[in-house]
C-alpha cells in the first residue's frame, strides 16, 4: 500500500513483454498456491516498468489500492545485452505474483487490508501472506527451461490453430 519510490516516470511494458508476463501467470494460476488468481482479472491489470526501482534498495514491485489495476515492477537491466525480455519476464514474475497477492487480499477484503496495511501489522498479515506465495513462486519459475516451453508451446498451438481452424 506504501512505496518509497516515485512512480511517475513509470513506462507501460510492451504488449509482447505483457503476453509473456501473462503466459507466467497463467502457467502458475494453475498451481495449488496460485489458485488466488483465478480470482482476479489480472489481464486487465496494466503492468509498468519503474526506473527508480533501480536505485531504490531493494524494491522490486509496488501494487498501491488507489492507483486501481496497476502493478509496478522493477525493469530489467537493458545496458546488459544478454539479458532478454522473456528471461527478466521469468526472474521478475515471483514479484509479480506477490503484488498480484496484494490485489487479490484487497478483493477479498478491502477494510481488511486497510487495517492490515498499518506498519506494525503488515509484515504479520499481508505480506507474510504474500510472502509464501512469492517463495511458491520462485520454486515454480526456477527451471527457466520449463517456462520457455510453456510460452513456446503457447505460440506453437496458436500457429496451429491458424493453420488448421478455419
Amino acid at each position: 500500500m506504501f512505496t518509497s519510490v516515485s512512480l511517475i516516470n513509470s513506462r507501460l511494458v510492451f504488449d509482447e513483454e505483457k503476453r509473456r508476463l501473462i503466459a507466467l501467470m497463467d502457467a502458475y494460476a494453475k498451481t495449488e498456491k496460485g489458485k488466488f488468481l483465478n480470482y482476479i482479472n489480472y489481464r486487465n491489470i496494466d503492468f509498468y516498468w519503474c526506473d527508480e526501482m533501480k536505485d531504490s534498495g531493494g524494491v522490486m514491485g509496488a501494487w498501491l489500492c488507489w492507483l486501481g489495476a496497476r502493478v509496478y515492477l522493477l525493469p530489467g537491466n537493458t545496458d546488459t545485452p544478454f539479458m532478454k525480455v522473456d528471461t527478466w519476464c521469468s526472474l521478475i514474475a515471483p514479484t509479480l505474483v506477490h503484488e498480484l497477492c496484494h490485489v487479490w487480499q484487497y478483493k477479498r477484503s478491502w477494510w481488511l487490508y486497510i487495517l492490515a496495511c498499518l506498519p506494525i501489522v503488515r509484515t504479520y498479515t499481508i505480506e507474510k501472506e504474500a510472502d509464501v506465495v512469492w517463495k511458491d513462486a520462485i520454486k515454480f519459475f526456477q527451471d527457466l527451461e520449463n517456462i520457455k516451453c510453456v510460452i513456446a508451446s503457447n505460440e506453437r498451438t496458436k500457429k496451429w490453430a491458424e493453420n488448421h481452424v478455419t
